[in-house]
């Protein structure tokens, strides 16, 4: 996680420091902010590269996933990203009726790709998907809320260490 927030709070920084433009850059007292960024009372988002990124509720909660010969294989029934590498793997139930049978496997999701508006799980075979083992979501939620709060601590770090940067930013430049 930590990582994963080096690497945004990086990024984001680059891209304002590496825009010349004044008017590319957005700050609080800016009346109205540029195409393609989002302000809000603590920090300035370049929505750009979200906005072409996959939504988990519109783009892939509930999508069909088929194999390159464009047989079903299953559907995305969930996103998990690991604690310790922040890996992102897809949830894919196949079978069942309505959930009732259903086999849920675990794929990393760059397993799967995007072609035009299906998500194809190239060599992925019904057979092959119901012989991978299933997944058991852990009954203690503990360990979950545990990791939310320190994942919520690390966001709070990353955004007041990102307005500190900005602020220094802008007195460099101005």
């Amino acid at each position: 996680m930590k990582r994963v927030l080096a690497i945004l709070l990086l990024s984001t920084i680059s891209v304002i420091c590496a825009s010349g433009n004044a008017d590319a850059q957005v700050t609080a007292s800016d009346p109205k902010p540029a195409i393609g960024s989002t302000t809000s009372g603590i920090a300035t988002t370049d929505t750009r590269a979200i906005v072409v990124g996959w939504s988990t509720k519109r783009g892939l909660l509930s999508k069909t996933i088929f194999n390159e010969s464009g047989q079903k294989v299953g559907n995305v029934v969930d996103l998990i990203i690991t604690r310790d590498n922040n890996t992102p793997y897809l949830i894919v139930g196949a079978g069942g009726f309505v959930g009732i049978g259903r086999h849920d496997v675990a794929t990393p999701i760059s397993t799967v790709q995007e072609q035009g508006q299906r998500l194809v799980w190239p060599g992925a075979t019904r057979d092959n998907v119901k012989s991978m083992p299933h997944i058991m979501y852990a009954k203690n939620t503990a360990l979950r809320e545990e990791f939310i709060a320190s994942a919520e601590a690390e966001i709070k770090k990353a955004q007041t260490l990102f307005v500190e940067t900005q602020k220094k930013a802008a007195e460099a430049t101005g």
